[in-house]
């Protein structure tokens, strides 16, 4: 895709392309902020009717360019989808599964249903990021999609492929270490995910800005959360919530 797009889309920001599609750890940091993701994640998401988005008169113009990129190699985009868990409904989950890995697997096999149930009887392919760099998911997909046939290609360091014969279609699914630089939806999931997850941050600053006096917001990372939770440790309690529903336990 990134070839057959290259006139509006770049696998680099310094390609300074209309559109750059790459891991987002390369495009985003704190201090350059999150318009470079904009530029990126609204375009796309703008090329789906039911997501809702504003884009600028800028931004619009680059959905225009990728739409005419798309429409001349013969690219057509059906979905898009994303689960996105707050840390209470990520603590319950994990709590259920026993582990962060199975619920990370069980994300991504009910992303997997939604799209196959959505086009049956089509032929899928699926690359997916490593996840944690975990070799083996044959027992996840049984476990996942029972009834289904399942077939382990190869499991290796680098790439782990199956092929499942489900009662929606037929689906070839390969987990890829270093994703983000080897398949272009990958790259493009990251940026989105990325996206969402800082417009959730903006959020989540407001709230507890509006109730502790001089408070500085964070990124959500590691060292500088756990000074913003000491700061915000007795605005926790007056606003009746526990520790447990703003941070995740694993």
């Amino acid at each position: 895709l990134w070839e057959l797009m290259s006139s509006v889309v770049g696998r680099s920001p310094a390609e300074r392309k209309a559109i750059t599609v790459c891991d987002s750890k390369r495009l985003y940091a704190p201090v350059r902020g999150i318009g470079v993701l904009e530029r990126t994640a609204l375009p796309f998401l703008d090329l789906f009717p039911h997501v809702p988005s504003s884009p600028s008169k800028k931004l619009s113009d680059s959905t225009a360019l990728l739409r005419s990129a798309m429409k001349a190699a013969g690219v057509e985009p059906l979905s898009i989808a994303v689960r996105l868990l707050d840390p209470a409904a990520f603590n319950e989950r994990v709590g259920r599964t026993g582990n962060k890995a199975t619920l990370l697997f069980d994300l991504v096999a009910e992303l997997i249903a939604e799209i196959m149930d959505g086009a049956k009887g089509e032929r899928f392919f699926f690359h997916i990021g490593k996840q944690g760099g975990k070799r083996r998911y044959l027992r996840d997909f049984v476990r996942a999609f029972p009834g289904a046939g399942i077939l382990a290609v190869e499991e290796r360091r680098e790439e782990s492929r199956y092929r499942l014969h489900a009662s929606a279609g037929e689906a070839e699914i390969a987990f890829l270490i270093d994703g983000e630089d080897r398949a272009f939806l990958i790259a493009l999931a990251s940026i989105v995910g990325k996206y969402l997850r800082e417009l959730e941050m903006g959020r989540f600053n407001e709230f507890w800005l509006a109730r502790v006096k001089g408070l500085r917001p964070t990124s959500g990372y590691l060292p500088d959360a756990d000074r913003f939770l000491a700061d915000i440790d007795g605005a926790i309690v007056s606003a009746n919530l526990s520790r447990d529903q703003i941070v995740r336990n694993r």
